[in-house]
């Protein structure tokens, strides 16, 4: 019996022994070019950023205005008043914006300063100043700036001089070729002016005039003529001078045209102004050309 027994257990152990390694047998491999893709890992590695959106870009601006030139400016000043009331009517009988220069000490000085200022009309000392030369007929007239004299001296007559015409709103040269040139003795004169709120229009009567360069360093308000406009005592050439005038200030934007008080003058002006006014041309006072430097 005991041996029966031993071969059952035997049996028993070897049916348990293959039934182990039939469930442990591993499975078939799959075929050729199909074998399970094993899943990658998820990567660690993060994606390049994508470009910023495009900006959105601003309606275009509208094209600028056009720019409208600003108008031609003359300034018409008449030197020499002073000598006779028919002189100054003749004169202010021009119906345009006006300056008149008048020079001191004559008998109708006062007087025609005063009917031009009543008249709205500007007024200029004409300050009579030393030439290089000239003849007996023209002589530059009382209370003239001689070259040399002391700062004192200049101060003293000018000083008496604005006394005469208390209204003017500034100073213009009479005559003048050597004085001019003279830098002592234009800084004298224009330190005076300046401590007065006047300015002053230089007619370059040489061209070696300091008066530009010395009415900087004072910080005098400064302009020059541009045209003399009766050299020529014709109808004709006057008209001529205005016209150049008139180019110059179409070219600058303003011009001085400087002329005397003959009846060639006065009937050439009236002439002249109604056309000028026709082709757009403003007349102003020669104060009113600082608004826009010449």
């Amino acid at each position: 019996m005991k041996k029966l027994g031993g071969i059952v257990i035997f049996f028993i152990l070897l049916s348990a022994g293959i039934l182990v390694l039939h469930f442990c047998k591993p499975g078939p491999e799959p075929p050729e070019g199909k074998k399970t893709a094993v899943p990658s890992p998820p990567s660690t590695k993060t994606s390049p950023p994508l470009p910023p959106p495009a900006p959105t870009l601003p309606p275009p601006l509208p094209p600028p205005p056009l720019k409208t030139e600003a108008p031609a400016r003359i300034a018409i000043i008449i030197d020499d008043l002073g000598f006779s009331a028919e002189t100054a009517r003749l004169v202010l009988s021009l119906e345009i914006p006006l300056t008149v220069s008048v020079l001191p000490y004559y008998p109708y000085s006062k007087k025609s300063a005063e009917w031009a200022k009543n008249s709205g009309e500007e007024v200029l000392l004409h300050i009579p100043m030393e030439p290089i030369n000239t003849p007996d007929e023209a002589q530059p007239g009382k209370g003239v700036l001689i070259s040399g004299s002391s700062p004192e001296e200049i101060g003293r007559q000018v000083g008496a001089e604005l006394s005469e015409l208390p209204f003017v709103s500034g100073v213009s040269s009479h005559m003048g070729s050597l004085f001019t040139t003279d830098s002592e003795g234009m800084r004298a004169l224009f330190q005076v002016l300046h401590k007065q709120g006047l300015f002053f229009v230089d007619n370059l009567t040489t061209n070696k005039t300091v008066t530009k360069k010395i009415a900087g360093m004072v910080g005098l308000k400064y302009l020059q003529r541009s045209v003399f406009i009766d050299n020529v005592l014709s109808r004709d050439s006057i008209i001529q001078q205005l016209e150049l005038a008139e180019k110059i200030a179409r070219r600058k934007g303003q011009a001085i045209a400087v002329g005397h008080p003959h009846p060639e003058t006065v009937s050439a002006l009236k002439a002249w102004i109604p056309k000028a006014k026709a082709a757009g041309i403003t007349f102003v006072r020669v104060s009113e050309l600082f608004e826009r430097k010449l």
